[in-house]
């Protein structure tokens, strides 16, 4: 009776350690990589008009080569790396924490980029889950967006 009791315990144990096991698999390749490309899909951004924001759900470009940012030369260490988009390319700070990397650019006119690759599969896919979101200010007001979608480990 005893042994009935500790076999579904023993069968739990071992399937929650191969899960922890993949999730530190999938950390443990995000952390190492050194050149991530992004493919931006749907988001949102906010405009204040008349005093009152609209949200809109948009995607990010209408151009295929405009919807992807490079994130190369990634050094956890010296907590730095290169972001590589349509507007050119400028060093960014790399922070890895549990969730996974996170990049962050302060661009010249002042404002701030935050994107975050999760340490997570998409869908079971060898891709990373991602956000993007951009915290900008404009002549006309503030005008933040958040998009989302998914990336891949290139070196």
């Amino acid at each position: 009776m005893r042994i009935k009791g500790i076999f579904p315990l023993v069968i739990s144990l071992l399937l929650i350690s191969s899960v922890v096991s993949a999730e530190d698999d999938v950390f443990s390749k995000l952390v190492k990589a050194r050149t991530i490309r992004c493919h931006l899909g749907k988001g949102a951004f906010a405009e204040w008009k008349n005093g009152k924001v609209e949200i809109e759900i948009s995607r990010w470009s209408k151009s295929p080569e405009a919807c992807i940012l490079i994130f190369d030369s990634i050094d956890l260490k010296a907590g730095k790396a290169r972001i590589i988009g349509n507007q050119g390319a400028r060093d960014v700070i790399a922070l890895a924490t549990p969730t996974g990397i996170t990049f962050i650019e302060k661009t010249p006119a002042g404002n701030i980029n935050v994107t975050t690759v999760f340490a997570k599969y998409n869908d079971g896919s060898g891709d990373f889950t991602f956000v993007h979101s951009r915290h900008l200010m404009l002549i006309e007001g503030p005008l933040p967006s958040q998009y989302y979608g998914v990336c891949e480990i290139l070196e």
